[in-house]
């Protein structure tokens, strides 16, 4: 099995993976959040979107990778920040939601679920949403990966 190129940079605390300025979308719109909020970044890589909002005062933070360089990073970053983060090791088209989130976000990920478990694992988070919870998904699109490649 071929490792992905991130593999390696999440071993490193001095490369940003996948750039460090948080996702648009989370950018423009946690002002419109509640820091009270329960959050979970699914797929969050090394923490990019969990470590800014964490950074903003969210106190409940919660992230899951693959990885585990990803994790480890992000937790050794958010140590470093003096932030919490609660994360850990999970494959995403395992994870059943036990509990409700007020949002739940996941960048550049869902392109990675096998067709069949994406019909699955899809509809889960809108499930256990909080009354009045987000969720807040970006699909990889194929116009992109020219520019990746």
């Amino acid at each position: 099995m071929k490792i992905p190129f991130w593999e390696d940079s999440y071993k490193d605390d001095n490369v940003s993976t996948f750039g460090i300025q948080p996702n648009v979308t989370i950018d423009e719109f946690q002002h419109l959040f509640d820091k009270s909020w329960s959050v979970l970044d699914v797929g969050c890589g090394d923490g990019k979107n969990s470590l800014y909002l964490a950074g903003l005062g969210y106190n409940k933070v919660e992230a899951f990778d693959l990885s585990e360089n990803a994790i480890a990073k992000l937790n050794r970053l958010a140590a470093s920040k003096d932030l919490r983060v609660n994360a850990w090791t999970q494959d995403l088209t395992q994870f059943m939601f036990s509990k409700p989130y007020d949002l739940v976000m996941s960048f550049g990920t869902l392109h990675l679920w096998k067709k069949n478990a994406g019909k699955i694992s899809y509809s889960r988070p809108r499930k256990t949403l909080m009354l009045m919870g987000y969720t807040s998904f970006s699909f990889l699109q194929m116009c992109c990966l020219r520019h990746l490649i």
